[in-house]
C-alpha cells in the first residue's frame, strides 16, 4: 500500500506542472523577458522591410521574421507550462523526500548529494534536479533507508537513501544561485 500511495503522488506531479514560490517568480520573469525579445525581433522585422515595405527576396527581412516566429513559439511555450500548474510553498521537514529536500544516497558504490527542485528549477552542475526527472521521480516520498530503483534508457540503477536533509540545508542558497544565472 505504502509504494502505491508514493506512485499515485508521483503519478499526480507528473500530470501537471508544480512550482515552487520562488519558481513560480522566475517562471514570470523569464516570460517577461520572452516578451522584450518578441518586441525586439518585431522591430527588427519593421526595420528590415525598409521605408517602401519590401520583404520580396529580402534576407534581413526574412531572418528576422524567422526569429520573430521562434521567440514567438517560446513564449507561448512558457505560458503554456502555467495551464494546470500548481504553486506550492516547500515545507520545512526532512521525514520524506520531497521538493525542496537534499538528499545524501548511495548509488552504485558511490555517495551522492542531490537537491530536488520545482518546476524549471536545475542546475546540475551543483546537484539542483528537477522533480521531474527520473531520479527524482523514483525518490519523492521515499524516507531515509529505503532503497529506490529508476531507469535512464536501458540502465537500471539502485539508490540507497542515506540521509533526508530540509529545504534549509541547501534548496534556498541553490535557488538564489539559480535566479542570479538566470538574470
Amino acid at each position: 500500500i505504502k509504494d502505491s500511495l508514493r506512485q499515485q503522488k508521483v503519478c499526480e506531479f507528473a500530470m501537471k506542472n508544480t512550482f515552487t514560490r520562488s519558481g513560480f517568480e522566475l517562471h514570470q520573469r523569464r516570460i517577461a523577458q520572452q516578451k522584450e525579445k518578441i518586441r525586439a525581433a518585431g522591430a527588427d522585422a519593421g526595420k528590415e522591410a525598409g521605408i517602401s515595405h519590401d520583404w520580396h527576396d529580402n534576407f534581413g527581412y526574412e531572418e528576422a521574421k524567422r526569429r520573430l516566429e521562434l521567440e514567438s513559439n517560446l513564449l507561448e511555450q512558457l505560458l503554456s507550462d502555467l495551464e494546470g500548474a500548481e504553486v506550492i510553498d516547500v515545507q520545512e521537514q526532512n521525514v520524506r523526500i520531497s521538493i525542496g529536500a537534499t538528499i545524501i544516497l548511495e548509488q552504485d558504490g558511490r555517495k551522492k548529494e542531490i537537491t530536488i527542485g520545482g518546476f524549471g528549477e536545475s542546475l546540475p552542475n551543483v546537484g539542483l534536479i528537477e522533480y521531474r526527472s527520473p531520479i527524482a521521480q523514483a525518490l519523492i516520498g521515499s524516507e531515509v533507508d529505503e532503497i529506490r530503483s529508476f531507469r535512464i534508457s536501458n540502465t537500471l540503477s539502485e539508490l540507497e537513501i542515506i540521509e533526508i536533509l530540509p529545504p534549509s540545508h541547501k534548496y534556498f542558497d541553490l535557488i538564489s544561485l539559480l535566479k542570479k544565472s538566470k538574470q
